[in-house]
């Protein structure tokens, strides 16, 4: 059966005074069980009490935009660090028709890393020298380090340099955890 002919007999039942969940429930009990739903039944009969008897699929509204996949993957591979937001913008769709084909492709969503080495915290001439400065992004914590490297002399390096061999020493006799 159609579906044009199943809205014949909503409409033959709304007539008769019948509820949708009646209506649903006698079409599902002579065509099986899962023949129809109630709520598209509910749908139907607003319809009809809006005086609205036409028993045809109404046109639907335009086409969302579709995805280009090889767009997307050029995207993502041009900077992997771009939010779903930016790239929705760049290929002109929603964020979550960009979250769904990642998801689907296997893409998960990274959070924002850093790679730092540990020691680097205890640091007291860097954490003096970052003190109270923001980074926007990574760049700018780059360039704060750059800066950083820039504004030390020689001899700082050269102290630290000969201590690597006695730090490594210690880290090799506590089996590589971090120590003071």
């Amino acid at each position: 059966m159609s579906s044009r002919d199943f809205r014949q007999i909503y409409f033959y039942e709304f007539k008769l005074g019948r509820t949708a969940a009646q209506t649903a429930r006698n079409i599902n009990e002579v065509w099986g069980q899962g023949s129809v739903n109630e709520c598209t039944v509910q749908r139907w009969f607003q319809k009809f009490r809006a005086g609205n008897t036409s028993f045809e699929d109404e046109p639907h509204g335009s086409r969302l935009p579709t995805l280009d996949i090889d767009q997307l993957k050029a995207s993502v591979e041009a900077d992997p660090h771009k939010t779903t937001g930016d790239i929705a913008k760049e290929l002109n769709v929603h964020h979550t028709t960009i979250v769904r084909h990642l998801k689907q492709n296997g893409k998960t969503k990274k959070y924002a890393t850093v790679s730092f080495l540990l020691h680097l915290t205890h640091n007291q001439h860097l954490d003096n020298f970052l003190r109270e400065k923001r980074f926007r992004n990574q760049d700018d914590a780059e360039t704060a380090f750059n800066e950083f490297i820039a504004s030390r002399n020689p001899d700082f390096y050269d102290i630290g340099i000969k201590k690597l061999v006695s730090r490594w020493q210690k880290c090799v006799d506590c089996n590589g955890d971090y120590f003071d």
